[in-house]
Parts: structure tokens; sequence; C-alpha cells
């Protein structure tokens, strides 16, 4: 897997990354394509998303930064991500920032042995760009949400009750103290029926956080 990595960090030194929308060069996701991309429709799930993940460079581009370890592709969805949460915290919707400590971010954290295979975690690469390009105060931390159940990759299953017993009791809270009163956001790149991030989030409701805010960049 760090073959991988090391491969394509080397194609992208011979050749540059094209927008997966228009093909311009420069970057994977150029600006006019970001912005024309269509955005993720309102469910009934609590799970916040960006865009509509069945648009095609969307899907590409996600698929580069968790398959081809295409970080920067991170640092191109962060400044949406951050502009979203600012609305929330203006809205006074969730996040309040001005309480004295910084909200923490983090992103939902693989099983520990398919990390260590992949070598990457894209949601948490995502969740470390928010952090350092928000326009409020985030802290980034990845040790605060651990996985401690091996589950099958929830793209394998179809139906929502099928997903949501499939990540029943499969996170913790790896730092109840550390995030214990603390408002916290869970980010993730792909929500389908929010399985995912609803049952992160219970797991770190249990130990008595302030507040969860689940997010993610697209929904499917």
């Amino acid at each position: 897997m760090w073959l991988s990595m090391f491969i394509h960090s080397l194609l992208n030194l011979i050749l540059p990354a094209r927008c997966f929308g228009c093909g311009s060069g420069g970057d994977y996701l150029c600006t006019a394509c970001l912005q024309a991309a269509p955005t993720a429709e309102i469910d009934d799930t609590g799970v916040e998303a960006l865009f509509d993940y069945r648009h095609p460079p969307i899907q590409r581009a996600i698929w580069a930064l968790k398959y081809r370890h295409a970080s920067s592709i991170a640092d191109i969805f962060a400044g949406a991500l951050g502009a979203r949460l600012l609305d929330e915290v203006a809205d006074e919707r969730w996040v309040r920032p001005g309480r004295g400590t910084p909200v923490i971010i983090t992103g939902v954290p693989l099983w520990p042995a398919r990390e260590r295979w992949r070598g990457f975690n894209q949601a948490a690469a995502l969740a470390k760009s928010v952090a350092k390009k928000s326009p409020f105060p985030l802290e980034f931390r990845s040790d605060i949400l651990i996985k401690i159940k091996n589950t099958p990759p929830q793209v394998s299953l179809n139906s929502r009750a099928t997903r949501q017993k499939n990540v029943r009791g499969a996170f913790a809270a790896g730092r109840p103290a550390a995030v214990a009163g603390r408002d916290i956001i869970v980010l993730d790149d792909v929500t389908t029926t929010g399985a995912t991030l609803t049952e992160a989030g219970r797991a770190l409701g249990a130990v008595g956080v302030g507040s969860v805010f689940t997010i993610a960049v697209a929904r499917g």
C-alpha cells in the first residue's frame, strides 16, 4: 500500500492533476466545478452532507482521495466544509466556539489493521485539513474515537436496517476525560443511510460530551 502512495506521488510530479469536472490543469476539482456541484438532498438521518455523491466529478474526487491517496483533495473539500460549519455558528444552530475551548473535530476511524494496511484514513485527512482552514478555532484529534469492532464495508450492504446493525457498537470514545463537556464534529467522506456517523456520535454522547455534529462531504 505504501508503494501505491509512492507511485501516486511520483505520477503527480510527472502528470499534473486535472480537474475531474472540466479537465483544466492544476487541481483535481477547480473552484468553478466545485461551486457548480449539486448539493446533497436533505434527508431524515440527522447527518449533514455537502454534495450529491452521484455527481461524477465529486465521486471521482472522493475515490481519488480514498483509494489513490490524493491528499490535496482533502484541502479542496476543506474550504467548503469550513463554510458550512461557519453557517452553523452564524445561525447558532450548533457549535458555540466562544465557550472557552475550541470545538474538537475528528474523522470516523477505521479498524486499526485496515488503516495499517491502507496507510491512510481519508476521514482523518479531511478533518485535519478542515481544522487548518476553519474560520473559527477547531482542535483536530485522532484519538478521541476508536473503532472496536471489525465490520464489513457499509457499501457491501443494501438496506438501512442492515447497515445500522452492522455498525452497532462498532465505536467507542478513546479519551472520555478529554471530551467531557466538549462540542465535537465527526466527519466522514460519504454517508448513505447515516448509520456510521450516527453510531460514532452515539459513542461520544455516551461519555458526556457537550454536543455532537455529524457531517460528510457527500451523500450517496
